[in-house]
């Protein structure tokens, strides 16, 4: 899906994966966030320090309509099967009219780790209800 065809006022968080993207109603769970150290200097003083990166854990609800095929399903299959299907993964949060980003999360080895559609109608058509997915680094770009 075109970036710009995501319905301003409904979808405004777009997720690819290999170039197939997906608009979604909400998300939730893109931070990022350091493990701390803690210690003492020779003359006594705490110094903190930032380490390696926690994983995420990010959650994308209401997906549009029809968006539960194609790239994303055999992406879900795959994991499903025990494959290891890492892949980087952009979500990006656009402006009202929907046609520019205003923040671009990047997450780097990302697996899905839960899928859940809406009710099933019999036209064919299934968006996702809920999709989850993990991830071990993220980084932030502000447009």
């Amino acid at each position: 899906m075109d970036q710009t065809a995501a319905p301003a006022a409904t979808y405004r968080f777009v997720c690819t994966v290999n170039g197939d993207s997906v608009a979604f109603n909400s998300a939730s769970g893109l931070e990022v966030g350091y493990t701390t150290k803690e210690r003492r200097d020779e003359s006594g003083q705490w110094q903190v320090s930032t380490g390696q990166q926690e994983p995420l854990t990010i959650s994308l609800r209401r997906g549009e309509p029809g968006s539960a095929k194609g790239v994303w399903a055999e992406w879900i299959a795959g994991a499903g099967q025990g494959e290891r299907l890492k892949r980087e993964v952009t979500i990006s949060l656009l402006d009202e009219s929907g046609a520019a980003p205003l923040v671009t999360w990047k997450v780097t080895n990302a697996l899905p780790k839960e899928a859940s559609a809406h009710d099933l109608d019999g036209d064919g058509t299934y968006e996702f209800e809920k999709f989850v997915l993990v991830g071990e680094q993220t980084t932030v770009q502000f447009h």
